[in-house]
């Protein structure tokens, strides 16, 4: 053999692309000492390129180093990270059972908070009215029309000569029940130095059973449990300074008229 001719070797490499070895033979002609040209460093050693088989230089992945001899290396797609379906399906599953053992909660959560906020919508009403009757040296009137009026669940405040001042409309989902001897309609009136009649305004959710049964104002409810009560809130006023005072729960007639 001529010295000076390039000495031909079979060089054998592994490629490791994702979870498959497929090995590679290929004859190629090292470098000469002199002349050893650009090479890939790695930790183990330093590979030449010009051993890496021509197409593999750019090849998509991470070199993860080399096997038994020069010649062998390995290199490895990265794998994407992502769900597979059964375990979509899995997540999908618990996320939906949370949602239906929270539902019954969250409902009345959302019943309590619609409710609660009624109350200060009508509370706030009545300290307007006392305020334009006290400010403007006037006598202010309040009526309030029950479910079973003609206009169902509405507060008007009137001023000097009826001039109407605002209404009021309670949400859809809540009710103003009658109370008794107050069938369809509730008045009050504020005077100018701010006293007026006491007022026991009840808010209910559309369709509360009291007791078992649809509110009632007939029924004698002063006895029932705080389990009862609290399905109702009471905005009060006081009919000394007309102060307006909100109840989480029913107090006054038909309720019994003591905390819980």
């Amino acid at each position: 053999m001529d010295p000076t001719e390039p000495m031909t070797v079979e060089a054998t490499m592994t490629l490791l692309i994702g979870d498959k070895k497929k090995a590679i033979r290929k004859k190629i002609t090292p470098p000469s000492p002199n002349s050893p040209g650009p090479s890939l460093k790695k930790r183990g050693g330093t590979l030449p390129f010009s051993l890496i088989p021509q197409g593999l230089e750019n090849l998509e992945g991470s070199w993860r180093g080399y096997e038994s001899d020069l010649f062998s290396f390995e290199t490895s797609k990265k794998k994407s990270s992502g769900l597979t379906l059964i375990e979509l399906l899995l997540v999908i599953s618990i996320m939906g059972l949370l949602v239906f053992l929270a539902l019954p909660t969250l409902s009345k959560f959302g019943s309590n908070i619609r409710l609660k906020s009624a109350s200060e919508q009508v509370s706030s009403l009545f300290r307007m009215a006392r305020l334009l009757a006290t400010t403007k040296n006037i006598t202010t009137s309040v009526f309030i029309y029950t479910r079973e009026a003609e206009l169902p669940n509405h507060i008007f405040i009137t001023g000097a000569g009826g001039q109407l001042e605002k209404v009021w409309v309670a949400p859809s989902l809540i009710e103003i029940p009658d109370v008794s001897g107050n069938i369809g309609l509730q008045t009050a009136s504020f005077t100018s130095f701010g006293t007026t009649s006491a007022i026991s305004l009840h808010l209910i959710q559309k369709g509360t059973l009291i007791n078992g049964n649809p509110y009632d104002a007939s029924g004698t409810y002063g006895s029932l449990s705080k389990a009862e009560r609290v399905k109702c809130q009471t905005v009060t006023t006081d009919n000394n300074t007309g102060r307006a005072r909100v109840y989480a729960y029913g107090r006054n007639a038909p309720w019994a008229s003591t905390d819980l």
